[in-house]
């Protein structure tokens, strides 16, 4: 499962690099022609939209997966060690059931918009919304395989460890 992860990780990763650029590209564009030529293709503001969107659904899920997420370390390592496992899994089935839902609403979102179109590109109205249940998905995958590490690991999880990672 870490290969499989690993390689969706570097697709994203991919993909977003490609997203951000592209962004990029179409805002200084933008401006440009808003600027020089006093007026901007219709487009362009849709589509810088979409694609900051897109962007932002892949950095959270790929955020998820390589546990850059908010997460306070210090009270886990409160608790007794006996129950510093099970409220780990806890969390994670939690953030499971966060990445269904963005599945699960995100592909009905994709569904319902699929007959419409939007208005400046006339492309699918779901175009905003696909990366939704993508990062559902992938956000499903990445906290499976936490919680199998969760389940393999003895080691308490230790905020001086935590803190020496966020100075490296």
């Amino acid at each position: 499962m870490r290969k499989i992860n690993k390689r969706l990780t570097d697709i994203m990763e991919g993909f977003a690099m490609v997203f951000i650029t592209l962004m990029l590209l179409i805002v200084i564009l933008q401006v440009f022609s808003r600027l020089i030529i006093s007026k901007s293709p219709r487009w362009t503001e849709e589509v810088a939209a979409i694609l900051m969107t897109w962007f932002a659904f892949i950095g959270m899920a790929i955020g998820i997966g390589e546990g850059i997420h908010i997460s306070i370390a210090f009270f886990l390592n409160l608790l007794p060690k006996s129950l510093r496992k099970g409220v780990t899994v806890l969390g994670e089935l939690l953030i499971i059931y966060f990445g269904g839902s963005l599945l699960y609403y995100g592909s009905r979102l994709v569904y319902h918009t699929r007959t419409s179109t939007l208005p400046a590109t006339q492309w699918p109205a779901f175009m905003p919304y696909i990366m939704a249940p993508i990062a559902g998905f992938l956000v499903i995958m990445y906290t499976i395989e936490k919680i199998i590490e969760t389940m393999k690991d003895d080691d308490k999880i230790d905020i001086d460890d935590i803190i020496q990672e966020m100075g490296d």
